[in-house]
């Protein structure tokens, strides 16, 4: 006989911690690295283990903010199921994702839950892929992965998503990046924080980056960290 699981969901870490709180007894906590509210999930699963002892704890992200991996590694006892979900988007890209619309390059993206977006290339970026396709040679078949391996043993074939971390490795080590937890998420943070700085509107940056729901967007907006912002630098001494 299949054994069955009841599945409770919660809104944030406050709302999972009263659960706990409340009684619930768990299995298995699963849990964003990143949710809204004041509680971090980190200090929520500390909580579920004091709570209800032998509880497994289950993280995922795609973003961890060095909440939970300290110099590359994994924190002591955590298990963490990444999201690879960006990293797909841009292995799954192709030759014929390159499109022109209404005069302005665009990458036809395939995201999550088959869903398809439309993103406008910069011009810097457009001229930066047309040089590399003429480099590489990829030819005119559109069905060829518009990104492809540089491996001997994997030319043709897309770039990997383990990949992508590598190549991204190596650019940051070339140009003097040394910081913990650098890789495509922190990038996208970047992005994100740099348009809205430059009053970019949420719902379209929302939109542009693929984000099912605007308060995932709203977490990789990095304004509110800025140390120039902080009161120490309001007070008058």
């Amino acid at each position: 006989m299949v054994p069955s699981y009841a599945v409770l969901s919660a809104y944030d870490a406050e709302s999972a911690l009263a659960m706990l709180e409340g009684g619930i007894k768990p299995a298995l906590m699963f849990t964003d690295v990143v949710m809204p509210g004041k509680l971090r999930s980190p200090e929520l699963a500390r909580h579920a283990r004091n709570l209800v002892p032998g509880i497994a704890v289950l993280f995922t992200s795609g973003y961890t903010q060095n909440a939970i991996v300290h110099a590359g590694r994994l924190d002591e006892g955590v298990e963490l199921l990444s999201k690879p979900y960006r990293r797909a988007e841009l292995c799954g890209l192709h030759l014929g994702d390159v499109q022109e619309r209404r005069g302005v390059r665009h990458l036809r993206v395939l995201g999550k839950g088959s869903k398809i977006r439309y993103v406008p290339l910069h011009p810097a970026a457009a001229g930066a892929i047309a040089t590399y396709l003429e480099t590489a040679g990829h030819g005119d078949d559109k069905a060829a992965a518009l990104f492809q391996s540089v491996s001997n043993n994997a030319r043709g074939r897309p770039i990997t998503e383990d990949g992508v971390y590598k190549m991204l490795a190596r650019y940051a080590g070339t140009v003097g990046i040394d910081v913990d937890g650098f890789g495509p998420h922190a990038l996208l943070a970047t992005a994100i924080t740099n348009a809205l700085e430059h009053d970019a509107e949420l719902e379209k940056v929302q939109d542009w980056v693929g984000h099912a729901n605007i308060a995932t967007t709203r977490m990789y907006d990095r304004r509110k960290h800025r140390a120039e912002d902080s009161p120490t630098f309001k007070v008058a001494y």
